[in-house]
């Protein structure tokens, strides 16, 4: 009778134990250890000076995706430069539940009007496991490409105007019955003399509408040209920066087939300063 129990009581530790173990391993599984990936997107590794830098930093992990973000741009080699900073602090509530999250944390731009070699460093602080994560990319700005000469002028001497406006009409939908889509923006822009659209930044601060690289709008003298931009999230009255570039002297280089050849074609930004977002009804 004593053996029976003896192997009783082993075999019920075993099974115990067994148990304890799978428990163990299950809980392992579901409780992943928190952490953060920072990933930077929309920066190059060359830009020219007054070239507008715009850029978005997603935060993924594990956790609560909870905590200060704060970005700097730095000048290597410099300590006169005063660095270009932006931070996002990030609303938390109590007692917070752990799970994947992937999101964009924040999206900034810049412009740099001094050649050399720049970092762009990107912290994140998580203020629940008090985890600090950080990355950071190198880029150089020049004062010229390699191919295509891209000057830098902001004073407006061109006859350059552009204007952006957030349309409030009402389209006939396909199926005849009227509608209306709030994030229609576009840019009416003007010349004189003569001139070649060849790209445009527009930004508010925290966001930009770029326009298509490589196209050529014509911009005939005294008319003005109407731009469809992408759609956004801008409110009537909010302050935007329009930045322009053109043909250096208006003049487009041309490949063999007779077309735009944007690799040759002397550029130059035009900064057209602040502007007000008019309604249009």
């Amino acid at each position: 009778m004593k053996i029976l129990s003896i192997m009783a009581i082993v075999g019920i530790s075993i099974i115990v134990t067994t148990s304890v173990g799978v428990f163990i391993e299950k809980l392992g599984e579901n409780q992943l250890p928190p952490y953060t990936s920072i990933v930077i997107n929309g920066m190059k590794e060359n830009y020219t000076v007054g070239e507008p830098i715009s850029f978005s930093v997603v935060l993924e992990g594990y956790g609560t995706g909870c905590g200060d973000i704060k970005a700097a741009i730095t000048k290597e080699n410099e300590t006169h430069f005063q660095p270009i900073r932006w931070a996002n602090e990030s609303q938390c509530v109590s007692n917070p539940n752990f799970d994947n999250f992937k999101f964009t944390a924040l999206s900034a731009h810049a412009v740099i009007n001094q050649t050399g070699n720049y970092t762009l460093r990107v912290t994140s602080d998580n203020l629940v496991t008090n985890r600090h994560s950080e990355t950071e990319t190198r880029f150089l700005v020049t004062p010229y490409y390699l191919t295509g000469i891209v000057a830098v002028q902001n004073k407006n001497n061109l006859g350059i105007n552009a204007t952006v406006y957030h349309s409030h009409r009402s389209y006939p939908c396909p199926a005849g019955t009227p509608c209306f889509n709030p994030l229609v923006y576009y840019m009416v822009i003007s010349a004189k003399p003569k001139n070649f659209l060849l790209n445009y930044n527009i930004c508010d601060g925290d966001s930009c509408i770029s326009g298509p690289d490589g196209e050529a709008q014509i911009l005939e003298e005294d008319s003005h040209t109407i731009i469809r931009l992408a759609d956004h999230n801008w409110s009537d009255g909010d302050l935007v920066d329009i930045q322009v570039q053109l043909p250096l002297n208006g003049t487009l280089a041309f490949d063999k087939n007779s077309g735009y050849d944007p690799a040759h074609t002397q550029k130059i930004w035009i900064d057209l300063d602040k502007s007000k977002i008019i309604p249009e009804y």
